[in-house]
């Protein structure tokens, strides 16, 4: 069964766009814990391994470069928002340890 590349990108599409609005917010929150953003994290993580994935399923195969260029823009999408939520775990960690050191 041959995949429908563009409809598999639009989905994708829809999904990053969802999160490149919804995580910035939600890791912007002043009372943020550690361990919500490190839920965040993960779940920006599996969205970028999943696209990821369609990407290699996408190589190899004889299409139309606009959905490669398509596919890049998202993967920027993707690698974005996992620095962002890396470098937020980051510093709440760092937080973290700063609170716990002994004065």
């Amino acid at each position: 069964m041959a995949t429908d590349w563009i409809a598999t990108l639009k989905e994708q599409a829809r999904l990053a766009q969802r999160f490149a609005k919804e995580v910035p917010t939600a890791i912007a929150r002043p009372d943020l814990t550690l361990d919500q953003a490190s839920r965040i994290y993960g779940m920006v993580e599996k969205g970028s391994q999943d696209f990821n994935r369609i990407v290699e399923d996408m190589n190899g195969q004889n299409l139309d470069d606009a959905l490669y260029v398509a596919a890049g823009r998202l993967k920027d999408i993707w690698s974005e928002l996992l620095a962002s939520t890396a470098h937020k775990v980051q510093a709440l960690e760092d937080m973290h340890l700063r609170e716990c050191e002994p004065r």
